[in-house]
Parts: C-alpha cells; structure tokens; sequence
C-alpha cells in the first residue's frame, strides 16, 4: 500500500498565518489546538483556521517544533517525493558545483526536506537526521544516495547532536552503507585534506565556508597571518595555498590540530600549530601583530538564551583580534550563529572596532557557500555572517 491509501490523523492550529502560504516550513506546538499523544514522527495533515489544508507534514509531540511540513498534498507518494527532492537537491548541487568532490548534497529546509542533511565526502557520504519523521526513512535515504552514486563506499548516520536528543532520537552513531574509514581524504581545489567523519566536530569539514577560505588564498601572498579556531586547518590551509610567508594557527582541540599537522605535512606546507584556548593564546601573546587574522569560532549562540552572552563574547574576541593586526592589516571575522541576526553581528563589529581604537573599512561581505542555500520564507536557513574588514592605519 502507497502512502497515498493512507488515512493520516489531521493536526488543528489555532489560525491561519500568512507565513504558512509564503512556504514557512515549521509549525510550533504553541500553535496547535492541542498536542495529541500521536507517535514522533508520523504523518499528519496540517488543518490551519476554517479547515484551510497545509498538506502533510511530519509530527513530533515531544519537540518544540510540532510540525515540519512537506509542502505537498494529502494523496501525494511520500516515499517518492522523498526520493525526487534528494535526487533534484544533488543535481543542483552539481549544476553549481562541477569541478568539487565534496558538499552539501541536501541542506534541510532549504531543499524542501525538513530534518535532513547530506553531506558528500568524494564517494563517502554523512547523513544527517534532525526529524523523527526521517527516522523511518533511513533506507529510503540510503538507497537514493546508492542510485545517484553507484560508486558509493559507505554512508554514516551522524546521530551525536541536541536537536535528536529533542526529538527523541538516538544519539549513536549508525553505519547505513558499507564502511567508513578512520580518514577520508578530499579536495579542496589542489589541497589534500583528511577527514574524520566518523569522529569528527559536526560532519568533518566545514563544507560552508569554501567560498570564504578562496578568498583568504587570493590575499595571503607574502603575509603573515593568524588563523583562530583552526578546527583541521581549513583556512590555515587556504592561507598556505595562496603563499603566505608565515602561519599560526590555533584550536583547543588536541585532536583537531592533530590531523590539522598531518593536513599541512601532506601538502608540504609549514604552518605552526598550536593546541590552546584562542582568549588564552591573545593574551599570552600581547605584543605580536599579524597581517591578516581569521576568526571563526563555534556557534557561540545555540539559542536564544544566550544570546546575551555569545554578544559579549563576539565583541571581546573581534575588538582582540582588531588590536593584534599590523598596520593596513585585515581581519576575516565569521559567526556561525543563526541567533546572532547580521545587523547584531553588524553592530558587534563597529563597536569591537571602537574600542580597539581602529578605524576599518568593510571590503568583503561573504556568507554560506551555494551548497547551503538560504531558503526565503525561512530566515533560519541563512546562519553564515563573514566579513573581511581592514584596517587604516
């Protein structure tokens, strides 16, 4: 039976929002009627006002965020539309993307796809599943990525994230195809990168900053230069690559900086690693000047929460690294953030520069590569804040 023969339960709102018809894809539960004892991650029909049909869409009593719509009617075939937006998602990624190994083959909400994400590691390839309604789909997942790539070695379920203990999902990670080698090597243009996908921060490389690391190789000739939050050496790299004369980088994380060295050594580059809280690095190191600093720190902001703090501690670590940079110096600052909108960041910086007594001029406004697309009607798929500001001194 097709799951256009089943009768699904009907989920009431409140009322209607205008947002539901401009594609707002997530429906809280302080918007329902009420919020029956239905499993996670079953299929319901949306009912908003005076019997208005959202169409389908995912439910999940335990979450926040009740319902995550699928933009498609009650008699639609799931599965199959499931299967379509996968396949439609990677073809778009490869009309953009045809000389790269490696990106965000699925991007969530931006691809009409609520909960999920794929990430392609050259033919390794990290899912990931933020939804219980996803959940049940894991071999539907699987199976599409086989078909888009027969050439396929193995796909991981990364399941170690909040948003699942939310859902209430497990949190351990599953092998959903072949295997997954402790080190996976990619391609970031000619760079040789290893990752670890299997036991790495988030999926194993910061697939959204590409664009923003090119931009550091186009300007790093002959300079010395500071990247902060190093992670595996992504900028560091990119700086490197470019021809910088001399490189630092910084990361807290023993094993991140491990396999960050064994990036550099495997491009014979000579980058100095460093394993030390950044705030504690600057401090003690009051008296060094750089040429170009690269500041891109963790989501500081998970929540709203704390925001109020993450504020505080982007403004502290921007108007530091302002006072660190040599004359005509220039600093890529970055916040990964959604809750830190780009007007707030806007602000930090100005007032981070104030105080650090530079005066700067804004000369690249970057965000989240291609692969991550902002979906419109969802402020909350553009998260990605860069800036490239240089000093006049």
């Amino acid at each position: 039976m097709g799951d256009s023969d089943k009768l699904i339960p009907k989920i009431q709102l409140k009322k209607y929002h205008n947002k539901y018809q401009s594609g707002y894809l997530w429906i809280f539960s302080n918007e329902l009627v009420e919020v029956p004892k239905i499993e996670a991650g079953t299929l319901v029909e949306a009912i908003a006002g005076d019997n208005v049909s959202l169409g389908v869409a995912f439910y999940n009593p335990n979450s926040l965020i009740s319902l995550r719509l699928l933009l498609t009617e009650v008699n639609s075939n799931i599965s199959e539309l499931i299967k379509y937006r996968i396949i439609g998602a990677n073809n778009r990624r490869k009309q953009l993307l045809a000389n790269s190994d490696s990106y965000r083959m699925v991007f969530g909400e931006s691809d009409l796809l609520p909960g999920l994400i794929i990430d392609k590691y050259g033919s390794y390839y990290a899912v990931q599943i933020q939804s219980a309604g996803f959940e049940s789909m894991k071999k539907l997942i699987a199976d599409t990525i086989l078909e888009i790539d027969s050439n396929a070695k193995g796909i991981i379920l990364k399941a170690n994230s909040k948003s699942r203990e939310i859902e209430g999902l497990s949190t351990i990670d599953e092998i959903l195809f072949g295997e997954i080698p402790e080190l996976i090597q990619i391609n970031d243009r000619e760079i040789k990168i290893n990752i670890n996908i299997s036991d790495g921060q988030k999926t194993g490389y910061f697939l959204d900053q590409c664009n923003n690391r090119h931009l550091l190789s186009q300007i790093s000739r002959g300079k010395k230069v500071l990247d902060c939050f190093t992670h595996i050496g992504g900028f560091a790299l990119n700086s490197a690559y470019g021809g910088a004369a001399e490189i630092t980088a910084v990361d807290s994380s023993a094993s991140a900086i491990e396999l960050a060295k064994q990036n550099a050594a495997n491009n014979n580059y000579n980058i100095n690693f460093i394993t030390q809280d950044v705030f504690d690095f600057f401090k003690n190191n009051p008296d060094k000047k750089w040429d170009i600093i690269i500041l891109d720190p963790p989501a500081f902001a998970k929540n709203k929460k704390s925001v109020t703090n993450a504020k505080a501690a982007y403004l502290k670590m921007n108007q530091i690294a302002l006072e660190a940079l040599a004359p005509n110096g220039i600093l890529l600052t970055a916040s990964c953030s959604h809750h830190i909108y780009e007007d707030v960041f806007y602000d930090i910086i100005a007032r981070a520069a104030l105080r650090a007594d530079k005066t700067v001029n804004m000369i690249y406004r970057g965000s989240q590569a291609p692969d991550h697309p902002v979906y419109p009607p969802m402020p909350e798929t553009s998260y990605l804040k860069f800036y490239a500001l240089q000093s006049m001194d």
